[in-house]
């Protein structure tokens, strides 16, 4: 990930994650932040229409996600993906309430964070947007049932043209994640 003008990229992930672990732990009020200003339209969307994606999740290539319930005007997210018994990437994330409108904002393994604008917020699907961002530029979660979910990753590649690429996930307890 690079750095692009306009972008709100925090740097050292260490520093952004552990201020908002901070601010979370001491009753900070971490939803009150104001949304990047890029001049999207700003949809009138509050965070419970999207509260099918709160729960566990598990993908058939190793892969998991665990969603909490949008109470407060966030959604706290944790994702991972397992190889050979081990977590070879993981992503701190979070949905929260901002102008009117979701911000999803990603802390990915090795990578500097970054907020994505939500620009569609249905029953069953939520799509976010950073057009500055190098990759990915678009990530979308589609309700299919109330079961599964797929999640679709897009933006540009290395020479310029539309790449991306497709998670489904299916419902799991979150009491039996790890079998």
């Amino acid at each position: 990930m690079s750095e692009r003008r306009g972008a709100r990229v925090v740097r050292g992930f260490t520093g952004g994650v552990a201020a908002l672990l901070l601010a979370l732990a001491l009753g900070g009020d971490v939803s009150a932040q104001a949304a990047p200003d890029r001049g999207e339209p700003e949809p009138s969307v509050d965070i419970t229409r999207i509260d099918w994606m709160t729960g566990c999740w598990r993908a058939s290539d190793g892969g998991e996600e665990l969603w909490t319930d949008g109470r407060g005007g966030q959604m706290l997210g944790l994702s991972r993906t397992w190889r050979d018994g081990r977590a070879v990437r993981w992503e701190f994330l979070r949905i929260y309430e901002a102008r009117s409108t979701l911000i999803y904002a990603a802390a990915p393994s090795h990578q500097p964070p970054a907020e994505f604008i939500a620009t569609v917020a249905t029953e069953h699907e939520v799509v976010f947007g950073f057009p500055e961002h190098d990759f990915p530029t678009q990530i979308a979660y589609r309700r299919l049932s109330g079961d599964s979910i797929v999640v679709s990753v897009t933006g540009p590649g290395d020479d310029g043209t539309d790449q991306g690429f497709d998670i489904r996930f299916g419902r799991v307890s979150c009491d039996d994640r790890a079998s």
